[in-house]
């Protein structure tokens, strides 16, 4: 058990830097619109959702940050999911939703030493991602993620961990 701390341990050290250095990396001022998508590559509506979005972060890149959350992913699937499925109790979506494509838009933002993401508008699954995903982006920058905010927060390590934040290559 000690073993295992003292590797550890210098593993969070360098962590904690990485995570404090973070904003001035990103060169990321907060708070700042954040769209999170969660995809299984297996499911017959990912192609194409995967291109409407891929569009919409090319388009919007400039006004808003982008990540990707692989839920069939080896390593990081099953968090992905239980991720996925907090943030969607805390929209209120309801249970009965097989879900496997998911888009948040949200706001990004720190408190204290710790990157947040605070969901606001969803969209579920590829017959609602396609048609509407660029007219619900444009209006959510439009209010500028102004209004009820409901969420789970994230520290910033389970974004490192998960895939690129704040990066916008994919």
């Amino acid at each position: 058990m000690y073993r295992f701390a003292a590797i550890v341990k210098p593993f969070a050290a360098a962590l904690l830097l990485l995570l404090v250095s973070l904003p001035a990396m990103a060169g990321e001022d907060y708070p700042s619109p954040h769209m999170m998508y969660f995809y299984n590559p297996s499911c017959r509506l990912c192609t194409k959702t995967n291109e409407v979005v891929g569009a919409a972060e090319e388009k919007y890149k400039d006004r808003m940050s982008s990540q990707r959350f692989n839920i069939s992913d080896p390593e990081h699937g099953t968090d992905n999911v239980l991720y996925m499925f907090d943030l969607m109790d805390e929209m209120q979506v309801p249970e009965e939703e097989n879900a496997t494509l998911v888009v948040f838009l949200g706001i990004i933002d720190k408190e204290g030493d710790e990157v947040v993401f605070t969901p606001s508008r969803v969209l579920v699954e590829g017959e609602e991602i396609i048609p509407k995903l660029d007219a619900e982006i444009a209006s959510f920058l439009a209010d500028e993620g102004k209004g009820v905010a409901l969420g789970t927060t994230r520290p910033a390590g389970f974004f490192l961990a998960h895939g690129p934040c704040l990066a916008g290559s994919f």
